[in-house]
């Protein structure tokens, strides 16, 4: 049994490449190292983001990586577009596991360091960029289109988020850290981690 388990896209069959390998010329594909209690996000844009080594939500953080809610993202494509619809090439060949990953990666390091934040703090940015996309269905926002229409919210992955996180034990999760879903999935803050179109924010910048 190996010590390390390297995770990359189901989309991708057959690729063995190392992480930070150009795919088709220009994209190169995260990779993560998930071990027992830590995970290594190998990320080209953002580097390299270790969890595990902040004490005690980094393991919240890895109970929610492992949790069958979160792993389903992994076969959720991003865009479900076709390649000739990308506006930047091969997008389409991302998931919703490598947005909310990399949305945390570049959270953390924007604020690690930054004393405006206590560990608790920078966890629930984190959470709420991580919390943000988790409801999302196969065909993501294209399943949005079928049932809401082209010119619809949108939205659809969120209205039944609160009963989808219960169902899955995910307040319970929360609550052993002190944590609530309010402050973590349904807060009412609109900032840089989140906030509507057309404003810029983390959603968008991953």
């Amino acid at each position: 049994m190996p010590d390390k388990l390297y995770l990359r896209e189901y989309i991708m069959p057959g690729y063995q490449g190392d992480p930070g390998e150009t795919i088709m010329g220009s994209l190169h594909m995260p990779s993560y190292e998930l071990e027992d209690n830590s995970m290594v996000i190998h990320d080209a844009v953002w580097g390299d983001c270790s969890i595990g080594d902040r004490q005690p939500y980094d393991s919240l953080l890895m109970e929610l990586a492992r949790s069958p809610l979160f792993r389903r993202l992994q076969a959720v494509e991003q865009l479900t577009l076709p390649p000739s619809f990308s506006t930047v090439p091969n997008t389409t060949l991302f998931s919703r596991w490598q947005h909310i990953w990399g949305s945390l990666a570049f959270v953390r390091k924007m604020t690690e360091g930054d004393d405006r934040f206590d560990d608790r703090q920078r966890t629930v940015l984190e959470l709420r960029t991580l919390f943000s996309d988790v409801g999302q269905t196969a065909f993501s926002h294209l399943g949005d289109w079928i049932f809401q229409g082209i010119q619809g919210g949108e939205n659809l992955h969120d209205q039944d988020l609160r009963a989808l996180l219960e169902t899955f034990g995910i307040d319970e999760t929360l609550a052993d850290y002190g944590l609530t879903l309010e402050e973590t999935v349904f807060p009412e803050t609109e900032d840089w981690v989140e906030c509507p179109s057309p404003a810029l924010c983390v959603d968008r910048v991953v």
